[in-house]
């Protein structure tokens, strides 16, 4: 029976107990009593900010030591309207404010105490101080981030309109020449096409700053971020402006010029081209392939069918590869009689230049100069008089065929130039006379103006012949070796009648 009791009383205790549970469960959590609003503390001393409580610090983007009151204006200005414009105009008298349109329920105090102005805001209790300390470590990191960045950034609502920025987004509005009255109003349009770049005008600045603008999508609006690319964009320019005067310097050149970049691509080429190759412009302008363009002077037969075409045209592109040869030069002889001097250069980028140059006449000039000089020399072997000839460092320019047999001389066999000395030295050896052969060597030698003279020379087992040594124009000499002169008969004397 008492085992029964004892049961029945736990069970009873053991139901209570639940129910109590239960009941505590089911009841509403109690109200926190956390302050509904909190200070923040900020104060301004000898003028740069020189110390920040740690919610203010959290809150806005301070660096104590370092900010100055026209800082400490715009981040404020637009939280709290009628912020004083300067430090002078804050006396002892509290100056009160209260929170904008976007600072609903914040309010501030600004008062002068001592030589140091104290600015105590009033803002909701966000409750941060439960934060852990890592996060509010990140947050910090991150206000200070947004605070030195010197891109422009900005947050607008799903509206359109700008809710956060940055001091960079701020001194750039204070810096344009027509900024947007409206303070929440964008710099740039939130549907503004964001691959191009944006031109913003300075005030009293003739020169305009570029950007270039990035969305990002965020909950309820967007975050803008604008960089300045106004280096790129003169780099650029100033890249255009060097190409157009390449070519319009390449366009007066007569040379043809190719330029291919490492896609093997034609990218510039100039009139002189089409002209010399008899390409058209409407071949030419859509920028064919280096093959196309070989292949096409191939097919209309504006260069010379190579034995190998598929070999030569792998030695271009070996060429090309390798970037580090010396290029290559050919010379096209067409069958119209044009002859052409294609030139070939890589570059370590990738890039190929070709210069084609029209060199026909320079050849008929060669050739007919060729023409003129074996004429003059058939003309000189006919004579049988020995004729040499010596230039002005006394080097043996040319010789007829009676020098060549009567000193015994084959020019053709001789590798190295022939001096006067050496000429002196096979004429000395060959001469049983005295021969006043130093007169000779120094008038050979000898700049300025010259005398002719003649010598006597005496060959072993030969006549004697006269030597005559003649100066020519550009201070060349002619030594001419010929048969002296026969004594003439005396002339029979008169006789007189008487």
């Amino acid at each position: 029976m008492l085992d029964v009791l004892i049961s029945i009383s736990f069970s009873i205790v053991l139901i209570w107990i639940v129910f109590r549970w239960i009941s505590r469960s089911e009841m509403p959590p109690a109200e926190t009593a956390d302050p509904p609003h909190e200070e923040a503390a900020i104060l301004f001393r000898e003028g740069v900010v020189e110390h920040a409580s740690p919610l203010a610090a959290r809150a806005f983007p301070l660096i104590p030591g370092h900010q100055e009151w026209g800082d400490l204006r715009e981040i404020f200005q637009d939280r709290f309207p009628g912020f004083p414009a300067t430090q002078d105009e804050v006396t002892s008298d509290p100056i009160y404010l209260t929170g904008g349109p976007h600072a609903a329920g914040e309010a501030a105090t600004i008062e002068r105490v001592g030589k140091s102005i104290r600015l105590t805001l009033t803002v909701p209790h966000t409750g941060a101080e439960d934060l852990p300390p890592e996060i509010l470590e990140e947050l910090s990191t991150l206000r200070l981030l947004a605070a030195v960045d010197p891109c422009a950034a900005w947050c607008v609502d799903a509206s359109g309109d700008v809710v956060w920025s940055n001091p960079a987004h701020d001194a750039l509005r204070a810096a344009m020449r027509d900024p947007p009255e409206d303070p929440l109003v964008p710099l740039i349009p939130a549907d503004a096409d964001l691959s191009a770049r944006h031109c913003i005008a300075l005030s009293g600045s003739a020169d305009p700053i570029w950007l270039q603008l990035e969305r990002h999508e965020k909950q309820n609006g967007a975050l803008f971020v604008a960089s300045n690319e106004t280096r790129v964009v003169t780099a650029e320019e100033a890249r255009r402006d060097f190409v157009q005067t390449l070519s319009k310097t390449f366009a007066h050149l007569p040379t043809g010029l190719a330029i291919f970049n490492r896609s093997r691509r034609l990218m510039l080429f100039n009139p002189a081209l089409a002209d010399l190759t008899g390409l058209p412009i409407e071949f030419l302008g859509p920028r064919p392939t280096i093959d196309t363009f070989f292949d096409t002077l191939r097919e209309r037969r504006q260069m010379p069918e190579p034995k190998d075409y598929i070999g030569w045209r792998q030695r271009v592109n070996d060429m090309v590869s390798a970037a580090q040869s010396e290029g290559f030069e050919e010379t096209w002889v067409l069958e119209s009689g044009q002859t052409l001097r294609v030139k070939g250069q890589p570059y370590p980028d990738g890039a190929l230049a070709f210069l084609i140059e029209d060199i026909s006449a320079e050849v008929s000039l060669t050739r007919n100069f060729r023409t003129e000089l074996e004429l003059g020399q058939n003309l000189l072997d006919t004579f049988e008089d020995a004729i040499a000839v010596f230039s002005q460092a006394g080097l043996l320019t040319f010789s007829n065929l009676a020098y060549d047999r009567m000193w015994g001389f084959d020019g053709a066999l001789s590798f190295a130039d022939v001096t006067i000395h050496d000429a002196v030295d096979l004429w000395r050896a060959q001469t049983e006379n005295r021969v006043n052969w130093q007169r000779l060597r120094e008038t050979v030698l000898t700049f300025g103006e010259r005398d002719g003279f003649d010598l006597t020379v005496k060959r072993t087992g030969a006549p004697e012949r006269q030597c005559r040594v003649t100066p020519l124009s550009a201070e060349a000499t002619l030594v001419r070796f010929c048969t002296p002169p026969s004594v003439p008969a005396l002339p029979v004397p008169l006789q007189m009648h008487e």
